[in-house]
C-alpha cells in the first residue's frame, strides 16, 4: 500500500518539498515528523531542559499536555514565565530566536509554515499578498487548535510506512 505523501509528490512533479532543515531547531530524537510541500509537522516529546533556535520558517507549537515551570524569550522581548497548560499555543514567526526553559516534561505538536505558504494562504483568505504573524499572547488556550494537534499526532504516530 502506498502512504499518501508518495503519490502526492509524484502527482505534483516539479512541486519541492519544504527543505528537511525546516525542523533543525528540534532534536531530532524528539518525537515523529513529516515534512510536506508547504512546511511540516513534528510531535515532540521532552525531558525537563531548556533549547535556544532561531525559527526558519514560521513555528506554531500547541502543548499537548501540561508542563508547568516554562520560561519563554521571543527575539528581544522580555522573559515570560508561566505554567504550560494542555491546549496553550505559541507562536514564533521566521527568522526569530527563541529561547526556552522548561522544568518539567514536556509534551507538544509543533506545525512549520513555509514564507511562500503564509502569501498563499493570505491571498485565499484575505485578498492581499502581506502577511504579518500577531502571535496571541503567551499562554493562550485554544482547544480548537488542540483538536487538530491531538489529530496531527495520531497521524504522525500511527501512520503507515511505505
Amino acid at each position: 500500500m502506498q502512504h499518501r505523501g508518495d503519490v502526492l509528490e509524484r502527482t505534483w512533479t516539479g512541486r519541492r518539498r519544504a527543505d528537511q532543515s525546516i525542523f533543525d531547531g528540534i532534536q531530532e530524537d524528539a518525537g515523529a515528523r513529516m515534512v510536506t510541500f508547504r512546511g511540516g509537522a513534528a510531535h515532540a516529546v521532552r525531558a525537563p531542559g531548556s533549547h535556544t533556535f532561531k525559527a526558519v520558517e514560521h513555528f506554531g507549537a500547541v502543548m499537548l499536555a501540561p508542563s508547568p515551570g516554562i520560561r519563554v524569550s521571543l527575539g528581544n522581548d522580555e522573559v515570560h514565565d508561566y505554567d504550560g497548560d494542555t491546549g496553550m499555543i505559541v507562536v514564533i514567526p521566521a527568522n526569530i530566536e527563541a529561547s526556552v526553559t522548561w522544568s518539567s516534561a514536556m509534551e507538544c505538536m509543533i506545525v512549520a509554515l513555509t514564507a511562500d505558504s503564509l502569501l498563499d494562504l493570505a491571498v485565499r483568505e484575505f485578498g492581499t499578498g502581506r502577511t504579518e504573524l500577531q502571535p496571541p499572547p503567551l499562554g493562550t488556550v485554544d482547544l480548537q487548535a488542540l483538536q487538530l494537534a491531538q489529530l496531527l499526532k495520531v497521524e504522525l504516530t500511527e501512520r503507515e510506512t511505505p
